[in-house]
């Protein structure tokens, strides 16, 4: 359950993260990370 959790928020950090970088810049690295 911890596990799942710490995924769900890692996840959900990364999106958030890349999502401001994709709002700044079509050049976005983040987005081939975040979803593997």
């Amino acid at each position: 359950m911890e596990v799942l959790l710490f995924f769900q928020f890692k996840f959900y950090y990364n999106f958030s993260v890349c999502y401001s970088a994709f709002t700044s810049t079509f050049t976005n690295p983040c987005i081939a990370t975040s979803f593997t």
